[in-house]
């Protein structure tokens, strides 16, 4: 194949190294569960992943917020929609911390029940279900999470309970398959992920009746 004088495998348009050589969340294409992980930046992503980082480069981020809103949303007003979120990044600050904190809201049941409420469902190649149980994760949908902003010690709080959950969940790669060591930490991380939703439950105003919708749904779409 030829085009413009140049081979197939001279078509590709690479993304830059800046891209990924910088900290960020990282999340599966397709998935069942909000699976979203930190990386602090030493590792390149294919295309069946989604990232999220900050943007540096203001023209860079104009460009793409101006194709999205062309695309998903066209009254939005780009420009107010940069300043606001330079406000509040500047409030938060670009920083592991804030990415932990966006982290703990990102994996929590609520912003699960919330994102399986509109996004798209795939199904698996070969499955016969009607509907798949999978999701993507993508741009479209994910800029549009509602992510709540919560005061200095809240978010320290958030990201000090992540902290303890990727620190707990890291030993489960040290120990044997199967073993009670293993279930044992299990536990435990099932037990701090649940300590989070609590907090983030709180974050968002919910009651018990509330909680109890979002975990039913939750448990149910998994």
């Amino acid at each position: 194949v030829w085009i413009y004088g140049k081979k197939w495998w001279e078509l590709e348009d690479p993304l830059s190294p800046q891209m990924f050589e910088i900290e960020k969340i990282m999340s599966p294409y397709i998935s069942r569960f909000n699976a979203f992980t930190y990386e602090e930046g030493k590792f390149y992503a294919m295309d069946s992943t989604v990232i999220i980082r900050f943007w540096y480069d203001l023209e860079e981020l104009r460009d793409y917020i101006t194709k999205w809103r062309d695309t998903n949303e066209p009254s939005l007003d780009v420009e107010k929609f940069l300043q606001e979120s330079e406000e509040i990044l500047r409030d938060l600050g670009k920083s592991r911390e804030t990415l932990l904190y966006l982290l703990g809201i990102l994996n929590s049941d609520l912003i699960e029940f919330y994102y399986k409420l509109y996004a798209q469902r795939v199904t698996k190649r070969g499955s016969r279900q009607p509907k798949g149980k999978y999701f993507l994760y993508v741009p479209p949908y994910l800029n549009v999470l509602p992510i709540s902003i919560a005061d200095r010690s809240e978010r320290r709080d958030i990201v000090r309970q992540v902290l303890k959950i990727c620190g707990v969940a890291k030993e489960l790669s040290e120990v044997e398959e199967g073993s009670e060591e293993k279930k044992i930490i299990e536990e435990r991380v099932s037990e701090l992920v649940g300590e989070l939703n609590e907090k983030i439950y709180d974050l968002y105003g919910l009651d018990e009746d509330e909680k109890a919708i979002v975990q039913n749904f939750v448990l149910r779409k998994r």
